[in-house]
């Protein structure tokens, strides 16, 4: 197997304190996510905060490349976008990504995971992925995929923390946190990241292909009582890889972006309210020698700018009696919108808002000591400031939970819509692209249902879904964005198998297949494959992800396993090295693109060194 090899050599002189109960302690952290699931949501995937670690995951994109059914790849401008089994790119707006209980929105894209997708994971308790949802339970924005990170809670960490990692690139990252409780019982966690990656250089046409990338981050949370104070701040750069030129022949370009937000909340009364503040800078450029198309011609230098403001003020409030547990809620969202561009000699500027209304209200009734009934209903009024039609979108949903025995059933019903991205709403002079004010919004029905039936040490599972998609929109360089009245049809079929031999060794199986009435443009058959072992002092993690070959507008991309290993040394309860070998065969997933012939890897072959220092 050949790599490149590697060597790194770390010192640190830290003043450090020991606590004896902090092994212990971490041995509770995956009850956090008993805690914060939401059963009545929709099919959600758990990764534990030991799945983390033995994992030794870097960056959530780690983590959701290895979601069942879905598939996380890069798109030709370097952003890393979903496709489900068989189906094309699933749009940002509806895929969203929550820190604890902040929804990273952005006026712009409709979701701020565009970002944060790349996000590091070190100062993260656990994260739950929940599908078919109807996005209600969580009182926030539309969207049919729901990311939740939580991160580490101060008072379970007690202390502080530093990890440092290299890799086979010469790449380099630090990550370091503080967790404080005092005698009030207020607590603070302070956390820190930086890295520097290097990727490898792939070519087109004797063009250079980059993604090497650094970004930083700053989060803090302030608790007190019914009181906490959340912000964070997490900036990027990355290289264009393809950018978007004509044949993709890259010169320059690459994308600088900032998102910044602060959240106040506080509970009175019984009632929940939050308040937040997000910014959020987007710059990207691209530079081609093939040129780049914009709806008035061709140019060689392309940049455009997008600032958004979003002010939230969320409430909800529970009311619990024998046989029903109601949520009801509402919010208000300002999203600002503005945009400059320079296209050679040519430039725009422009802005618009939106104001966003919600109520929404779920019930769940609970028919007998082990069933149950959901019904879901939430109202969406969005309000345009400049020439945007209004919309009033409704939102609705009903479920059924019953247990038999260690048979678990769950079925739901959903009725939902995908907002459009702002950008492909509103410009002033239509440049760079033409935009459309009377999109309508995407209409969504879906149908899914699953069965778990759970022994002593194993699960097995099965689920199947539907979906009916309705107004996808599309792009024409002539026409520009608009609305397609078929409605295209995605069905899916999941079965898991999940093994325990102990508390720290367990197997974990997932098929999935799913198929499209339009064309297959992604592979529609997914194995997932991922076993954690623990030896004496050693952590094991083996993960192998199949993907099946497929067809990319007449392009034949063959089939594909992804291996990644890791293996951590525990050498004291404060001190650890690991090892994180990623695409060890050289065989990953690779995406193809219209404007070449070339396919490129989703994951590099690449080895990651990492130690971890407790005090």
């Amino acid at each position: 197997m050949k790599y490149i090899p590697f060597f790194f050599i770390i010192t640190l002189s830290l003043f450090s304190q020991n606590l004896d109960s902090l092994l212990e302690q971490y041995k509770k952290e995956s009850e956090l996510s008993k805690i914060t699931k939401i059963d009545t949501a929709g099919f959600v995937y758990i990764y534990t905060r030991e799945d983390l670690e033995y994992m030794q995951a870097y960056s959530l994109k780690d983590i959701l490349k290895t979601i069942p059914g879905l598939n996380y790849t890069i798109a030709p401008n370097g952003l890393y976008l979903f496709t489900a089994a068989s189906t094309s790119y699933i749009p940002p707006s509806a895929v969203r990504l929550y820190i604890n209980d902040h929804d990273l929105s952005s006026a712009s894209f409709g979701s701020a995971l565009l970002i944060w997708g790349d996000m590091p994971v070190e100062f993260i308790d656990h994260i739950e992925v929940y599908r078919a949802t109807s996005s209600i339970e969580f009182g926030n924005e539309a969207g049919v995929i729901i990311i939740k990170v939580y991160t580490k809670l101060a008072q379970r960490e007690e202390g502080k923390k530093v990890r440092v990692i290299t890799d086979s690139f010469g790449s380099a990252g630090i990550d370091t946190y503080i967790a404080n409780t005092y005698f009030d019982n207020s607590s603070l966690f302070l956390y820190l990241h930086g890295k520097d990656i290097n990727s490898k250089t792939y070519h087109n046409d004797g063009f250079d292909i980059k993604k090497d990338e650094n970004d930083y981050l700053f989060y803090t949370k302030y608790s007190l009582k019914d009181f906490s104070l959340e912000a964070a701040s997490f900036k990027q750069d990355k290289a264009p890889f393809l950018g978007n030129g004509a044949l993709y022949h890259p010169t320059g370009g690459g994308l600088d972006a900032r998102h910044t937000y602060i959240k106040i909340d506080k509970k009175i009364k019984g009632i929940e309210f939050d308040i937040s503040y997000d910014s959020l800078d987007y710059d990207r450029v691209y530079e081609d020698e093939s040129k780049i198309y914009t709806s008035l011609g061709y140019v060689d230098r392309y940049q455009i700018k997008f600032k958004d403001t979003i002010f939230s003020l969320i409430w909800k409030k529970f009311f619990t009696t024998d046989k029903n547990s109601l949520l009801i809620g509402g919010f208000y969202k300002y999203k600002g919108f503005q945009a400059e561009g320079k296209f050679d000699d040519k430039s725009t500027k422009f802005d618009n808002h939106l104001n966003l209304y919600s109520l929404y209200a779920e019930n769940s009734y609970r028919v007998s000591e082990n069933s149950s009934l959901i019904f879901s209903i939430k109202g969406d009024f969005y309000r345009y400031g400049k020439e945007v039609d209004s919309k009033n979108k409704l939102i609705s949903r009903i479920g059924f939970i019953k247990e038999i025995g260690k048979l678990k059933l769950k079925t739901f019903f959903t009725k939902t819509y995908t907002p459009p991205q702002f950008y492909t709403f509103y410009s002033k002079e239509n440049y760079p692209l033409i935009t459309n004010p009377h999109l309508k919004y995407p209409q969504a029905i879906i149908s899914t249902i699953g069965a778990d039936y759970y022994d002593n040490k194993y699960k097995l599972g099965v689920k199947l879904g539907n979906r009916v998609l309705k107004d996808k929109i599309l792009y024409d360089p002539f026409y520009g964005y608009f609305n397609i009245n078929d409605k295209v049809k995605f069905n899916f079929i999941e079965i898991n198998y999940e093994y325990f031999l102990d508390d720290n060794d367990r197997l974990l199986i997932y098929i999935t297949k799913g198929e499209n009435s339009k064309d297959n443009l992604s592979p529609n058959l997914h194995i997932n494959l991922r076993v954690f072992n623990k030896f004496n002092k050693f952590d094991i993690y083996n993960e192998f992800l199949y993907k099946n070959s497929y067809e990319y507008y007449g392009m034949h991309v063959k089939s594909s396993l992804d291996y990644t290993v890791s293996l951590k040394y525990h050498i004291s309860k404060d001190l650890s090295i690991g090892i994180r070998g990623e695409n060890i065969l050289n065989n990953g997933f690779e995406q193809a693109y219209r404007k070449t012939n070339n396919t490129y890897p989703l994951t590099d072959h690449r080895f990651i060194i990492n130690l971890e220092y407790l005090f």
